[in-house]
């Protein structure tokens, strides 16, 4: 019997901005009931193949595997496959992703819907990626002849001809 997706351990997902995405999607995953794959993949394909109008031309493709790495925080898909899983959640869950992040006792001015934040929060965790990495250093470039370089360059003492 599949065993439920935890979320990984601080060894294995250290604390950073991938690390806040994750414990937020598990938020959704375990307000949903910690469903199945294969319950994830229902709900997505039934949210794909609604009435026109309301699916994309091309629908995003998302497999087990797929869901299955970035709950174990071992993927950063992209934006289209986390939010299909996010809306599963979701639906699953009965919560509507457009909702206010924020309980309304809190005084916060500005508050984000659920989407809204975490998006954020995965945009951040891309951006950690990108950070993390560095340019390789510059090449050295080849060098050109130089106008002076043999008979009659303007390198021989004579004004450039502009």
């Amino acid at each position: 019997m599949p065993r439920a997706l935890v979320m990984p351990s601080e060894e294995e997902l250290p604390a950073g901005p991938h690390r806040k995405f994750l414990e937020e999607l598990h938020l959704y995953y375990r307000a949903a009931g910690r469903p199945k794959l294969a319950r994830i993949l229902q709900v997505i394909h039934a949210s794909v193949d609604a009435p026109p109008g309301d699916a994309p031309d091309m629908p995003p493709q998302i497999s087990r595997e797929t869901i299955r790495r970035i709950l174990k925080g071992k993927s950063r898909s992209d934006w289209t496959k986390v939010e299909l899983l996010f809306e599963a959640f979701c639906a699953i869950s009965n919560r509507d992703p457009e909702a206010d992040r924020w309980a309304e006792e809190y005084s916060i001015d500005e508050v984000q819907s659920l989407r809204d934040w975490i998006r954020e929060l995965w945009s951040n965790a891309m951006d950690e990626v990108e950070i993390r990495g560095s340019l390789p250093a510059p090449r050295k470039k080849h060098s050109e002849p130089s106008p002076s370089v043999g008979n009659g360059g303007w390198g021989n003492g004579q004004d450039p001809p502009f």
